[in-house]
């Protein structure tokens, strides 16, 4: 493989991480930038040198692309982290909504008079 079909790839993960989703479609998006990320690792893994002039300036360019690539995954982590806490505070507020006793604890219903 060369350093023109890693570039291709890394152009490729960039444009779809580039692209907004629904949350209903988030899932299958995820999937085609996990295949881009193992296609880039396979593509990696047999890279050699000495590389061309050419070469070392697509390099440079996937550097750049790197870091926007790592900046747009932080931030699709951090809004699936935002809807994950988000669906657990629902689950928890209707949970308290159809068992309001739930954390109530005193004894069957009886009350100790603690003072002697």
């Amino acid at each position: 493989m060369s350093v023109q079909a890693l570039y291709k790839v890394t152009k490729q993960l960039v444009e779809l991480l580039e692209k907004s989703v629904p949350k209903q479609e988030r899932d299958d998006h995820i999937v085609q930038i996990e295949k881009h990320l193992e296609a880039r690792e396979l593509i990696m893994e047999q890279l050699k040198p000495p590389y061309t002039d050419e070469e070392m300036r697509l390099g440079r360019a996937m550097i750049e692309a790197q870091k926007l690539i790592n900046e747009k995954l932080k931030t699709m982590k951090s809004q699936i982290q935002l809807d994950i806490n988000q669906l657990n505070k629902t689950k928890e507020s209707n949970n308290k909504y159809t068992n309001p006793y739930q954390s109530v604890s005193n004894g069957d219903g009886m009350f100790f008079d603690r003072k002697k």
